[in-house]
């Protein structure tokens, strides 16, 4: 009887680690979702604060040929960068807020994929200087020390951000795919953890 009793304690105290374990993984997401939405927000700031010029001394009209020439290197710019403009001259460029929502999207993939190396193996390769992003996912069980093994992939993206017609929507699908994957590996490895318990 006493054996009995101890079991039901420590069944009891399983329980109660699994919803405390519960509680934290929830909590743990609702801190990386407002650690994302202040990242998010701070780069927002910043993009802002780095398009405020600085004040004007003096307000002069423009000649005609001033603003033709203005209006001439607006034409020449890619609708990726807007125009800083100081007194009526292009200072410089920086990029549109379109593009930096790319980059927090593109962030928020290394996020899920750092935090869920638990369940999932995923890999992001980027290459600042082509503009490509890559992001694939194999089963966490895949062994790379066996060449003749399986190493079939759940996921296997690529995207090309100069040449694609709107990166942030695929950028936001693959997202999307690897989000679903992640929580299907989840379940698995519960239903896998309660198994073995």
């Amino acid at each position: 009887m006493e054996g009995n009793t101890v079991l039901e304690q420590a069944n009891e105290v399983l329980a109660e680690a699994r919803k405390v374990l519960k509680k934290s993984e929830e909590n743990l997401d609702k801190s990386i979702r407002a650690s994302d939405l202040a990242l998010s927000k701070t780069r927002e700031l910043a993009h802002a604060l780095s398009c405020l010029s600085k004040p004007m001394m003096t307000l002069a009209p423009m000649s005609e040929e001033e603003e033709h020439q203005l209006k001439e290197k607006l034409k020449s710019v890619s609708s990726r960068y807007q125009p800083v403009l100081m007194n009526g001259c292009v200072h410089g460029y920086v990029e549109s807020p379109k593009e930096r929502d790319v980059y927090d999207v593109i962030h928020a993939i290394n996020v899920l994929a750092l935090s869920n190396a638990d369940v999932i193996q995923v890999f992001v390769d980027i290459d600042g200087n082509a503009k490509v992003v890559s992001v694939w996912a194999v089963d966490i069980s895949t062994d790379w020390s066996d060449k003749e093994a399986s190493k079939e992939r759940l996921l296997s993206e690529m995207i090309y951000l100069r040449h694609e017609p709107n990166p942030l929507e695929k950028l936001i699908l693959i997202e999307s795919q690897l989000t679903d994957l992640i929580i299907e590996a989840r379940e698995q490895a519960e239903a896998k953890a309660e198994v073995e318990a």
